[in-house]
Parts: structure tokens; C-alpha cells; sequence
């Protein structure tokens, strides 16, 4: 019986230790105005175009923080899209980006409020 447990637990561990953690693909934004100022509390939507890509589904909001950066973490490798919006008082600014995400990479982009 002891024997039996043992050998479960040899098991259980070198079948955990086997298991590979999937490598991060991250997307790290920056959001500035057209002076070079960072944009804090801006939305950035992360999706794919589905005109350029026929599969798999990514619709993702984030804001901003107080640098203007915000990350995106993946599994995988996908082209996505990035639009920006920051609205003050009666006043919109936006600007977009294409990226190529890669697991085991991180992809710095800077997206221009016009």
C-alpha cells in the first residue's frame, strides 16, 4: 500500500514537472497626443479585422494608466488592430495601430492621437 503511494507520487510529480507553462504574447501600448504628451484614461480596443484575418475572436477594452501604457496578455500569435479614443469635454481624439503578437515576445507600440 505504501508502495502504491510512493509510486503516485513519483508519478504526479514528474508528470507535473513535464507540463510546459504556455509562453505570454504580450501587447504593450503607449497612447500620446500629437506633442509627444502620454494620454492617461484613454480606451484602447484591441480586435482582429476580420477583412484581413478569417478566424478566431478578439474584442478587448482597456484604459490607460497614468504612463499612458496598457498591456495586453495572449497565448498565441495573432495580427491585431488597436484604436485609441480619449474624449475631453465636446472634444474626441483617436488613432490606430496594427501589431503582430508572438509568443515568448513582447510588441511596443505607440499609437498617435490625432
Amino acid at each position: 500500500m505504501v508502495r502504491i503511494g510512493i509510486i503516485s507520487i513519483i508519478l504526479f510529480l514528474l508528470l507535473g514537472a513535464c507540463t510546459k507553462e504556455p509562453e505570454r504574447a504580450v501587447a504593450f501600448i503607449t497612447v500620446n497626443t500629437h506633442q509627444g504628451f502620454v494620454v492617461k484614461d484613454a480606451f484602447v480596443n484591441f480586435y482582429i479585422n476580420s477583412n484581413k484575418v478569417h478566424h478566431g475572436s478578439i474584442d478587448t477594452t482597456l484604459v490607460t494608466d497614468e504612463y499612458g501604457h496598457v498591456e495586453l496578455v495572449l497565448y498565441h500569435e495573432c495580427y491585431l488592430d488597436a484604436l485609441a479614443i480619449k474624449t475631453e469635454g465636446a472634444s474626441t481624439s483617436a488613432g490606430t495601430v496594427s501589431l503582430r503578437v508572438i509568443p515568448g515576445q513582447t510588441t511596443s507600440k505607440t499609437i498617435v492621437l490625432r
